[in-house]
């Protein structure tokens, strides 16, 4: 089994905070995205199989609306395009092919025109919440820290013996 890290437990709070308030599309409206772009990634025109295709953000930070979403393959969205935009990623993966690159460009304008994105505007209640959820986070982490440096300095856990069956 291989450890769980500090970066990978404090990313998953932030995403679950995320939708939270800006939920992900459903998968009805994930399918609406996968069919306009046939299955294909929209970066590098690779399959995007529902089960190695991914629904990527275009704009890092800009929402999980389906006007900022993009059908993406396994290597796009994983290794590849990490906190780029989408403009900059496309013409990356279309080489010196200005044919080729018009054509994607086109598809994903052609999607952001049927999905406008629309940003959230939170309310001071939720912006407080995140604040305190960020402070915990935050917590959590200098909590993990302590914990580590204890076990590095050979403090250790002792095992208790196994309770004795009942009957």
């Amino acid at each position: 089994m291989k450890k769980k890290t500090l970066s990978q437990a404090k990313n998953t709070m932030r995403r679950a905070l995320v939708d939270l308030v800006d939920p992900p599309p459903s998968e009805k409206l994930q399918r609406r995205l996968r069919e306009h772009f046939a299955d294909l990634c929209a970066y590098c025109g690779m399959a995007a199989q529902p089960r190695s295709g991914h629904v990527d953000h275009a704009q890092p930070m800009g929402g999980n609306g389906l006007g900022n979403l993009l059908l993406a393959c396994k290597e796009c969205n994983g290794d590849e395009k990490r906190e780029m935009g989408w403009e900059e990623f496309v013409a990356i993966k279309c080489g010196h092919d200005p044919t080729l690159l018009e054509a994607r460009r086109a598809r994903i304008l052609e999607w952001f025109g049927l999905n406008v994105a629309t940003p959230k505007v939170l309310t001071p209640g939720i912006e407080a919440a995140q604040l305190e959820a960020t402070a915990a986070i935050e917590a959590y982490e200098a909590a993990y820290n302590r914990l580590r440096d204890a076990v590095l300095a050979g403090q250790t856990v002792e095992s208790v013996p196994p309770a004795e069956p009942i009957g």
